[in-house]
């Protein structure tokens, strides 16, 4: 399942914990990243699952792994998502140094 189903369902759901890997902030700020100089045409792409909001609802420990190496996603992504994850909840940040967002 893909993070941005994942986080909405640990929003709404109590959940062990949640474990999110190459996660996108939302996929607005995801198809930005992608499409770089043309992000201008983010308008055409629809927003359902906001990770950022999300994740401030989810109350189980989050664990969030993203690769240094992440050209798809980009890493600040895993880090933002970290540093807004509800802080009454434990809380981990992994980030391998030589991880892409297909090789780990």
């Amino acid at each position: 399942m893909g993070t941005g189903p994942t986080t909405f369902l640990s929003s709404v759901r109590q959940p062990y914990a949640l474990i999110l890997m190459s996660p996108y902030t939302s996929i607005k700020n995801a198809a930005k990243a992608i499409l770089g100089w043309a992000s201008f045409l983010g308008f055409l792409v629809q927003e359902k699952f906001r990770n950022i909001d999300s994740i401030t609802e989810t109350n189980c420990p989050v664990m969030v792994i993203h690769g240094k190496m992440d050209t798809l996603i980009p890493p600040s992504h895993g880090i933002d998502l970290f540093n807004a994850a509800n802080p009454n909840v434990p809380a981990l940040l992994h980030m391998p140094s030589k991880m892409d967002h297909n090789e780990f």
